[in-house]
């Protein structure tokens, strides 16, 4: 990671890019939401859940892991969508390993997650954010 008080301006000072983990984290995000696009279109069940499974990797440390009261938390919330996944695909191993075959159920449940964890890292703003910069409108 490189520290740069100053990003680079156009007369010439700090010709270094100011770089942080954050761009590379960004662009593993992009290649998962991608690589979870073309599972969708290609109705390929497997692939889908495994990206969105990558994807819950990366974003769970945002996750609020704490109990809510009687609510679980957001990681528990994910653990039991899966639980729910994994019932319809012991029932229909078939439909999830074949993309040609329709599924109605596991497509159902692999869309909610994929809703879920989207909304999730619209919360945590993980998409990015307008910054309040003054002089800005």
């Amino acid at each position: 990671m490189v520290y740069q008080p100053n990003y680079p301006s156009y007369d010439g000072e700090g010709k270094e890019l100011a770089y942080d983990l954050r761009q590379g984290f960004a662009m593993i995000l992009i290649n998962i939401l991608g690589d979870i696009e073309t599972c969708m279109q290609d109705r390929d069940y497997k692939g889908w859940f495994e990206g969105l499974d990558r994807l819950f990797v990366f974003i769970s440390l945002k996750l609020d892991s704490r109990k809510r009261g009687k609510e679980n938390s957001e990681q528990e919330e994910y653990n039991n969508f899966v639980k729910d996944l994994n019932i319809l695909i012991r029932e229909n191993p078939e439909v999830y390993m074949k993309p040609e075959l329709e599924g109605e159920e596991i497509y159902s449940k692999l869309k909610q997650i994929n809703i879920w964890l989207l909304r999730k890292m619209e919360q945590y703003k993980m998409f990015g954010a307008k910054a309040d910069v003054e002089g800005l409108i």
